[in-house]
């Protein structure tokens, strides 16, 4: 992969590596090394470099750096790692060598090694270096482990394979493995084969053996990333500047990639691909994606004009003809590389970038373009220290290519699920289960800003798998609920899931009041107004359960008693004298009636008198304790209502008589 990153960005060393002390021998190889060097045959020049280094009683800083620089490129980070490492002076190193070994150091893992190196470098501007800015936050990419299943594939050989690209019931990539049977040319670089377009058919889920695409296609030389559309039928690739038999280099002797297009016949035979109309022999055009939906191109280059080493761009093609190259912005493009483009069916774009905050190496972003939305991270273990490139999604599936420590060769492809959810939550009745309406919010723990607000008691989006996330909710007439809910609970297969956030009704309170006579009960409530109920008390019990009323008190108001042929307030009448005195102080809006009696003994006439005087006395308890004159109605009624037949000349014990000799409580509500 490192070869088609680097053709479009290559970094020469100005300096000569030789020493006036050198013997010749040294001289020699070092020269064999830099001219491998210039030529990209970096095994080579490794090969003679390390030679030279043998032949020299001190390590020279210059020759140390182009040997690390070398592994580098062929991506062999640890190796490099030791070279920049015998560097010890650092003034020796330029601005881009300090970069590359922060970036070989982050790609090793090192991450508190890299910021220290990174601070060294004496770039005027470093905030423009976005990566290097934030190598602090790496962790942060590690949140979203659960949301991804990323596996390596069996089309993988210990060569490289990588870029894979959508087509008919199968996936197209580039590798270089090796033929059986085919002469193949092998690239100085590292030391491999060219690379190659090939096809695997997927059947009943099952990869098929990847066959190489038609010479039409394949050449001696580089043909990398490609992309396909029109069902198929049209396709534009990436392939070094060569076509009729003719390589062609730039001014610096470079051979640059470019993109060429072709199409099938009706026989279903490719036609002589044709190179695009942007294409250069001073520049590299390549890692093409297309965009049917808006038939635009997207394509990674070095032209002129861009932001950084590599640019990613788009273009129009209208009818047959293409448009003029624009590029997508420094929001996207950064100082650094950013490459392998892939735009999906709904408008986001997927690419790797060494300038964005990430890992180490190659990172995989993604950003909507139709919501001009930010630019992020997939995290691990889309991203690791290594690069992770080329990745290609439809409906949370798809492939990606990285060299990873653990895969099979240099670059493999690795499958990749995305476990991410349509969340629909609503307002429920904690008992009922019943909707409801009212006002719902969704955040991410940790964060403020909500991911859905509605005032309807639903709302719905999309996250992975492994996010937590928090509902708080309310509904008029119940109370205030918030839940915390964590989507790693979800089962991995499903595509949506409803959470439902329970409210309960409202915690109301109220109080009763029991008032006891012989033979009858009075019941008042104080839930939504001071109310009088008829019925039994286990019938309030339960209207008010029904309103969501919790009975907090019970005021019980009794009849009191007095002896025979008294008037006087005995100690248990005092006693429910009291408890009556207290409910009046609290409920303002009661007025007591006093209804006295007696039993059957003495005349009626007399009778009356002392009913009236038990009356009195009553009331006059009543006022002692404060309650007004005007909230105190009295009745007395001799022995006209008894509760027995305890009448005259009837034999009766004192507990029949007792009944009678009373002064009922009833309690009345002020209109």
């Amino acid at each position: 992969m490192n070869r088609i990153i680097t053709s479009i960005i290559c970094i020469a060393f100005a300096v000569s590596a030789f020493g006036s002390s050198d013997s010749k021998k040294t001289q020699r190889l070092i020269a064999k090394g830099e001219r491998a060097y210039d030529n990209f045959v970096y095994t080579k020049a490794v090969e003679y470099f390390e030679k030279a280094l043998e032949e020299k009683e001190e390590a020279d800083a210059e020759v140390c750096l182009k040997i690390a620089d070398s592994y580098r490129l062929m991506n062999k980070p640890k190796s490099a790692e030791k070279w920049y490492a015998k560097v010890t002076n650092y003034d020796l190193m330029t601005d881009q060598d300090l970069m590359n070994y922060t970036q070989t150091l982050l790609k090793n893992g090192k991450d508190a090694e890299a910021k220290a190196v990174s601070s060294r470098i004496k770039t005027a501007d470093l905030s423009q270096y976005k990566r290097l800015n934030a190598i602090e936050d790496i962790s942060t990419y590690y949140r979203d482990s659960l949301a991804y299943f990323v596996e390596n594939m069996n089309v993988n050989t210990e060569q490289s394979e990588f870029s894979p690209t959508f087509v008919d019931d199968g996936f197209a990539f580039v590798s270089n493995r090796e033929r059986k049977g085919v002469r193949q040319a092998s690239y100085g670089w590292d030391d491999t084969y060219f690379l190659d377009l090939y096809y695997s058919e997927v059947e009943d889920g099952q990869i098929m053996e990847p066959k190489p695409m038609t010479k039409r296609i394949n050449t001696i030389f580089h043909e990398g990333p490609a992309t396909f559309f029109d069902g198929g039928n049209k396709l534009i690739f990436t392939r070094n500047n060569f076509n009729l038999g003719e390589e062609r280099t730039s001014v610096e002797g470079i051979n640059k990639l470019k993109l060429y297009y072709t199409e099938k016949s009706g026989s279903g035979k490719w036609s002589r691909p044709v190179g695009v109309p942007f294409n250069s022999d001073d520049y590299s055009v390549g890692h093409p994606t297309f965009d049917e939906a808006t038939q635009t191109l997207y394509f990674a280059s070095d032209m002129p004009g861009g932001f950084g080493k590599s640019d990613i761009y788009k273009v129009s093609y209208t009818d047959g003809k293409w448009g003029t190259p624009e590029n997508l912005g420094n929001e996207i493009n950064t100082v650094e590389d950013d490459l392998f483009p892939y735009i999906d069916q709904g408008s986001k774009l997927y690419f790797a970038s060494h300038g964005h905050p990430g890992i180490g190496g190659l990172d995989i972003y993604e950003v909507n373009l139709a919501e001009n939305g930010e630019v992020t991270n997939m995290g691990f273990p889309i991203n690791t220290p290594d690069d992770d490139f080329g990745m290609v999604l439809r409906d949370n599936a798809g492939f990606l290519s990285s060299n990873r420590e653990g895969g099979r060769g240099n670059d493999d492809l690795y499958m990749v699920t995305i476990y991410a959810y349509d969340i629909n939550a609503r307002l429920v009745d904690a008992e009922t289960g019943v909707e409801l309406s009212g006002e719902l919010n969704a955040t991410e723990d940790s964060k403020s800003e909500a991911l859905a607000t509605s005032t309807n008691g639903k709302v719905s989006f999309n996250i992975v798998r492994g996010r937590n996330l928090n509902f708080s909710g309310s509904s008029e007439g119940y109370e205030s609920n918030a839940i915390d809910f964590k989507t790693a609970t979800i089962p991995l297969d499903a595509k949506s899931f409803t959470v439902d956030v329970p409210l309960s009704k409202l915690a109301l309170f109220a109080e009763i009041i029991k008032v006891i006579n012989p033979g009858r009960l009075e019941l008042i409530s104080n839930d939504e107004t001071l109310r009088e109920f008829d019925g039994s008390f286990a019938d309030l019990e339960a209207d008010l359960k029904d309103k969501n009323y919790k009975i907090t008190k019970i005021h019980e108001v009794e009849a009191i008693y007095y002896d025979f042929d008294k008037s006087n307030i005995r100690e248990d009448a005092a006693l429910n004298l009291d408890k009556l005195v207290a409910l009046m102080e609290e409920f303002g809006e009661l007025k007591v009636v006093l209804a006295a009696h007696t039993d059957s003994r003495g005349s009626n006439a007399y009778n009356e008198r002392l009913a009236k005087r038990r009356v009195d006395s009553a009331k006059e308890y009543l006022l002692s304790k404060g309650i007004d004159s005007k909230r105190i109605l009295m009745e007395s009624f001799g022995e006209t209502q008894l509760l027995n037949d305890c009448e005259d000349g009837v034999n009766c014990d004192q507990d029949a008589h007792q009944l009678n000799r009373r002064t009922e409580v009833s309690v009345k509500i002020v209109e």
